[in-house]
C-alpha cells in the first residue's frame, strides 16, 4: 500500500512542478502522469476494485486541487518578471553623424563593426566590404538607426 502512496504522491507532485514552476518541458508532466497512473494500475492490480476506485477518486481530486489552487493563488503572477525593458540599441541622433562625415574605423568592419565619428562610437555596415580597424571611413548612408559607411582611400 505504501507503494500506491509513494507512486500517486511523487506522479502529482511531478504534475504539480509542471504546470506551474517548469512549464513547456513537458518531460517531468509526462513522468508524473505515468507515475499516478502507475499507482492507480498497481492498487487495481493488487488491492481489487474498491481500492483502485479509492487511488483514483483521490488523485482525480488532488489534481483538481492543485490546479484550482495554483490558478487562485496567482502562482504564474509570483514566477513572472513585471518589468520591462526600456533601453533602445543604437540609438543615433539626428545631428550626430550625416552623410559625408569621416571618422575612423575602431574595430574590423566585416561587414558590421564599430567606428568614430565626432568623438561618438556607432556600429557601422559596410556594403560587403571588409575594412580594417584604423582605417579612415566616410558615411554614405544614414538610414534610421543603420549606418552605412565605405573606407576612404588615401
Amino acid at each position: 500500500m505504501t507503494w500506491i502512496v509513494l507512486l500517486l504522491l511523487v506522479g502529482i507532485l511531478l504534475f504539480f512542478v509542471e504546470l506551474f514552476f517548469i512549464p513547456g518541458t513537458t518531460v517531468i508532466g509526462f513522468i508524473g502522469v505515468f507515475f499516478v497512473a502507475a499507482g492507480i494500475f498497481y492498487a487495481y492490480s493488487q488491492y481489487g476494485r474498491s481500492a483502485g476506485h479509492i487511488s483514483l477518486l483521490i488523485s482525480l481530486t488532488l489534481v483538481i486541487s492543485l490546479i484550482i489552487y495554483g490558478a487562485k493563488s496567482n502562482a504564474w503572477g509570483k514566477l513572472s518578471h513585471k518589468h520591462s525593458l526600456e533601453g533602445k540599441a543604437n540609438v543615433i541622433d539626428e545631428n550626430a553623424v550625416n552623410v559625408g562625415d569621416t571618422g575612423k574605423a575602431v574595430s574590423d568592419i566585416k561587414p558590421i563593426g564599430k567606428a568614430m565619428f565626432n568623438n561618438q562610437y556607432f556600429e557601422v555596415k559596410s556594403h560587403g566590404e571588409y575594412i580594417d580597424h584604423g582605417k579612415s571611413v566616410e558615411v554614405i548612408n544614414v538610414s534610421g538607426n543603420k549606418i552605412i559607411v565605405k573606407e576612404v582611400k588615401a
